[in-house]
């Protein structure tokens, strides 16, 4: 007699992928992507400004050589408009994994925005607005990157693997079959 494995659910249980953060916070998520979104397009475009010489001369070679505002904005942009989609695609995990990815990385990036901007405003005494600018868009994105990673953290990962002893959690009933 062949071996024929046994089913590890039961027939009357249909296995489907769960949404990883609870609806209750999405809106939060999306809000506060939203909100990240705008504070990189900010900190993009002034890094760009950066780059034009008449502001280039009174900003720090240091945030305009690099373009410390550029690849900053850009990345918190990349968070923000995952977070977005995110919204869009609930049930997609790699999605809020992406997005748990890419707001740990804009909040190193935001981190160092935020070093070069008190670096560059003890440093070069004329036109310290740039810098100060600079320094307040890294502090918001920061902040916006903590909100985002603690929604998943606490909503998506925690209950997660508080429920990870359950087999069945992530089990619904199949009304067709009940």
């Amino acid at each position: 007699m062949a071996f024929q494995p046994t089913p590890r659910f039961p027939q009357n249980y249909l296995t489907t992928q769960s949404q990883l953060i609870s609806p209750g916070y999405s809106i939060a998520s999306l809000i506060t992507s939203i909100i990240q979104t705008v504070i990189s397009l900010a900190s993009f475009i002034l890094g760009i400004l950066f780059l034009v010489p008449p502001i280039s001369y009174s900003t720090s070679s240091l945030l305009a050589g690099i373009g410390t505002n550029i690849w900053v904005g850009v990345l918190n942009f990349v968070a923000g408009v995952l977070g977005m989609t995110m919204k869009c695609h609930p049930t997609n995990n790699d999605l809020t994994h992406a997005t748990f990815a890419f707001n740990i990385i804009g909040f190193v990036a935001s981190a160092v925005q935020i070093y070069f901007s008190v670096f560059s405003y003890y440093i070069y005494h004329s036109g310290r607005w740039p810098m100060t600018v600079s320094l307040i868009l890294g502090i918001a994105a920061a902040v916006a990157n903590t909100a985002i990673i603690v929604i998943l953290i606490v909503t998506g990962y925690c209950t997660r693997a508080c429920r990870s002893h359950n087999q069945f959690s992530h089990i619904v009933l199949n009304p067709a079959t009940a």
